[in-house]
């Protein structure tokens, strides 16, 4: 501590105060008051590091945790935050060159361990993630959080065996954890183990019977299970506790999916627009009816609900559905400027799969575009792109199939329906 003034330290914690509430400019001003009052305290120089990396000054919060590692070569901490500053930069070998150099001398934390971990799940190097994590555990054996990290490796493997073992292990360590029982039946669901996937959610209401988040997985199951009865028995019994109204939107989903399954259309409706309530913010909530009522032909509720989803910020899946659903409306309708809309969308959406290519509605919206523009060239380009994009999929060859048709090609029509045939018997045309 000789190292340090009073004066140094009183900045310091003023600086640290500062960073608290994120007041960065302010803090690092502190910081280097201190710094020049105490120039070869180490604390100096971890905090302007911390506070250049806050600023996203990456090259000044490494120079001066290098600085702060030439007073402590031995510095896990140091060796970590320097390990940081190489993983923001993008330099990942370098981050776990540091990485390792911090582990070698001990101390570190188990959060410091899920950071490299997190890395390590970033290079899909599982091996070293599952490393990382488990020493997490080992160190802060009740946090949870490090178990679900460790039972999405697991998933993304593709190892649903050991994601279960590791999430009925924090069930049971922590019975009040919704993350663990939420996983669980979705893991269980997707293994189509119904009797596991409910047995897991009525658990968990045997513990919790008021909690509304465990009531949504019960029906989430019921629906997904397609277990029609007893999922609206228990919306009925839902409704009458007032649970239903703490996540109405979510649970008219899965109602609406019930009635939609019986092709009860009008009850599908009559739930998703009780709890839309005119507004239609809820994005999925605003598509589903969108898309019903496209089917209805209903062509000015389509419009009205895709211009109220526009109106809000949208993820890109269902910016791009209205867009495509509100230029389908005004073509059914006859408005004068649909096909302005249409080239417009094909226009966008181009621009949107090429900044991203992974985005596969977008080929699709383009495609459809195109089709009702009766650019057959162009869409058919774009069916074939998607064959060579997903070669086990049907879509291409069924989106070619109608497009000859349009073009009044059965001989070509009928021979890309026995493609997709090939692929997918159960399709139905």
């Amino acid at each position: 501590m000789q190292n340090v003034t009073e004066n140094s330290l009183d900045l310091i914690n003023q600086g640290c105060a500062l960073m608290a509430q994120q007041q960065y400019g302010q803090a690092l001003e502190k910081f280097l008051l201190a710094q020049m009052d105490s120039p070869k305290y180490i604390d100096c120089y971890v905090n302007l590091g911390n506070v250049y990396s806050c600023l996203e000054k990456y090259d000044d919060a490494l120079e001066n945790f290098k600085k702060a590692l030439m007073l402590d070569e031995k510095s896990s901490t140091v060796l970590f935050d320097i390990g940081n500053i190489m993983y923001l930069k993008g330099d990942k070998v370098e981050a776990v060159k540091y990485y390792n150099k911090a582990d070698e001398c001990g101390n570190l934390t188990a959060d410091m361990y899920d950071v490299i971990a997190g890395l390590f799940i970033d290079e899909q190097d599982y091996v070293q993630a599952l490393r990382y994590i488990n020493r997490a555990i080992k160190l802060d054996p009740m946090n949870g959080e490090y178990y679900l990290e460790k039972a999405k490796i697991f998933i993304d493997q593709q190892k649903a065996t050991e994601a279960l073992e590791t999430l009925h292990e924090l069930n049971k360590l922590l019975p009040d954890a919704y993350e663990a029982y939420d996983m669980l039946s979705e893991i269980y669901t997707i293994k189509k183990d119904y009797e596991n996937a409910i047995g897991i959610v009525e658990k968990g209401l045997g513990r919790f019977p008021d909690d509304v988040n465990l009531a949504y997985l019960k029906l989430k199951v019921l629906t997904s299970f397609e277990k029609d009865m007893d999922a609206l028995s228990y919306v009925i019994h839902l409704k009458e506790t007032g649970a239903y109204y703490k996540r109405e939107t979510d649970f008219a989903l899965l109602e609406a999916d019930v009635y939609l399954r019986s092709k009860n259309i009008e009850k599908a409706i009559e739930c998703l627009e009780g709890a839309a309530k005119g507004d239609y913010s809820n994005q999925q909530l605003g598509f589903v009816l969108s898309t019903i009522y496209l089917k209805l032909e209903q062509f000015d509720k389509v419009i009205y609900i895709a211009e109220k989803m526009l109106s809000s910020e949208s993820e890109l899946f269902y910016a791009a559905s209205a867009k495509f659903y509100l230029a389908q409306a005004k073509t059914f309708r006859g408005d004068d400027d649909a096909e302005k809309v249409l080239r417009e969308i094909t226009k966008e959406f181009r621009r949107i799969t090429i900044m991203n290519p992974s985005f596969y509605e977008g080929y699709v919206y383009r495609l459809l575009a195109h089709k009702a523009l009766k650019e057959f060239d162009e869409a058919l380009n774009l069916a074939e792109y998607m064959k060579n994009l997903f070669p086990d999929r049907p879509d291409g060859y069924v989106f070619k199939y109608t497009i000859y048709k349009d073009m009044n090609d059965m001989e070509k029509a009928e021979q890309e329906k026995r493609e997709a045939l090939n692929i997918d018997p159960s399709f139905v045309f």
